[in-house]
């Protein structure tokens, strides 16, 4: 019969190796109410506390995106390769853009799921004047009091072809529309929502959107109970030997 201690041991280790296939990472800058200024440069920024905005911390697309919660529209790629475990920040300068409001908003995918998706809030990108109007609109297409619009780029300079510090991205020559599942009213869940509006409560604590569990998280959770299921499995097999 095998021992209790190895069996905790074999149990310990199971779940570690879960909880490490699965550190989160959080955006958190921009936050609610920044503004950037066309042409210089600002900080994209993220960490590993398990709050709102929830991903995989190996990622592998950064995206400039602009539009509603669920019809994203991608304006182009800010970088790929980078890698949420060995950096926290990326350097990107601001692209011009026609419409000076807070409309704009990031958008990480994993690496190894292109389902797992999280999201910066909205933000504004304005001109040297400082100047900005209100979003087009005030609602949602589900009706949440959440303000979007659609920017547009038009100018840029080219963008990084490899992980780096900092880069700059081009005009995309047709931009890609990204369905997402809408966000339901739920003000304590923990959620990959979808980027809600700049101006609203802290960054990194709830969404302004304070959405309920997305397809992505779903199905990233139920990843991480298959695994701990196989890995409990094996567990069993060793306690019945």
């Amino acid at each position: 019969m095998v021992s209790f201690t190895v069996i905790s041991s074999v149990i310990a280790t199971v779940f570690a190796a879960v909880a490490s296939a699965s550190t989160p990472i959080a955006p958190s800058e921009p936050a609610p109410g920044t503004v950037w200024t066309i042409g210089q440069p600002g900080t994209i920024q993220w960490n590993s506390a398990p709050c709102n905005h929830v991903l995989n911390s190996v990622f592998d697309w950064l995206d400039f995106m602009t539009g509603d919660n669920i019809n994203q529209i991608t304006l182009g790629n800010v970088a790929t390769g980078l890698d949420g475990t060995t950096a926290t920040t990326y350097s990107w300068t601001c692209p011009n853009v026609d419409i000076h409001s807070a409309i704009y908003f990031f958008m990480f995918t994993s690496t190894t799921n292109s389902s797992d998706m999280a999201w910066t809030t909205r933000f504004a990108i304005t001109d040297s004047t400082g100047a900005l109007t209100t979003p087009p609109n005030a609602t949602q297409t589900d009706g949440e009091k959440i303000p979007w619009g659609v920017g547009h780029l038009l100018s840029g300079a080219a963008s990084a072809s490899a992980p780096a510090a900092s880069g700059s991205l081009s005009a995309a020559s047709a931009p890609a529309t990204n369905s997402v599942l809408a966000p339901t009213a739920n003000t304590n869940s923990l959620s990959a929502a979808p980027p809600a509006a700049s101006g609203s409560a802290a960054p990194s604590a709830a969404s302004p959107a304070a959405a309920s569990p997305s397809v992505s998280q779903k199905s990233s959770a139920s990843k991480v109970l298959t695994t701990a299921g196989l890995g409990l499995g094996a567990v069993a097999a060793v306690m019945m030997a």
